[in-house]
């Protein structure tokens, strides 16, 4: 069903109604997690002291549960009867997109810190009263975990397009054409330099380029490495908004 503007209290409902429909399967899901996690904190737990648990487990947590959980955000379109369901939601399309993007980023991500956290306190009384030691408490707060969560909430973009693109094994697929991808811009990058520096035999590469080529190659490397960073941190998450958007549109029509 079409509405020509955002109305806040659709967009509330819309997230209530989606929290009611799949709260199950998410708390089935964290608590498998959790499970996981303890026993490895409590196989692990002797060796804290060289280590930190959490720096290596709320990275995966983070980017493999948010990924799986993004790439089924839009699984309603491509489910006969639900999609009719779905499209037939009086809300617009704007509610729609929103109500997915802020639960598979912001939402997610609020979630596994205050999950995690709690998560770690429980791993510690454990590990404590079977070991006597335990790994220090996690820290949301911290910067690094921060970055984690910069790098999530870029990336998730391409998943959440993903999921309303493909009909069926969204993750797969993303993860197959990422690799392609990387890897055409792999070639290419090859490719011109092989074209720029043909006349160099890799002996001369190495040993004869002069001083002011070198500098040139180097302050294009640099170019290349600033732009690419921009790319990345400022308009690879509203480029895949933006298409994600556009195709629930075309989806709707």
């Amino acid at each position: 069903m079409k509405t020509k503007h955002l109305d806040f209290l659709r967009l509330f409902n819309l997230i209530k109604i989606e929290i009611i429909t799949n709260y199950r399967t998410l708390l089935l899901g964290a608590g498998a997690i959790t499970g996981v996690l303890l026993f490895l904190s409590l196989a692990t737990v002797r060796s804290s002291f060289s280590w930190n648990f959490h720096d290596t487990f709320y990275p995966f947590v983070l980017f493999f549960v948010g990924y799986i959980f993004t790439s089924t955000a839009f699984k309603e379109l491509h489910q006969y009867p639900r999609n009719y369901s779905y499209l037939t939601l009086p809300a617009s399309i704007l509610e729609k997109f929103l109500t997915k993007f802020l639960l598979t980023s912001a939402g997610f991500i609020i979630i596994t810190l205050i999950g995690y956290f709690v998560f770690s306190i429980l791993a510690a009384v454990l590990t404590n009263l079977v070991f006597g030691r335990s790994f220090p408490l996690f820290d949301p707060f911290n910067s690094d975990v921060w970055t984690v969560i910069k790098v999530y909430f870029i990336t998730q973009s391409i998943f959440l397009f993903g999921s309303v693109y493909f009909k069926s094994h969204s993750l797969l697929k993303v993860l197959l054409s990422s690799f392609l991808f990387s890897l055409f811009i792999s070639l290419l990058f090859l490719l011109t330099f092989k074209i720029v520096f043909h006349s160099y035999s890799m002996y001369e590469l190495n040993f004869s380029v002069d001083r002011y080529e070198f500098y040139q190659m180097e302050s294009l490397g640099r170019a290349i490495a600033t732009v690419s960073k921009a790319i990345f941190h400022y308009m690879l998450a509203p480029y895949f908004w933006v298409l994600t958007f556009l195709r629930l549109k075309e989806t709707e029509v």
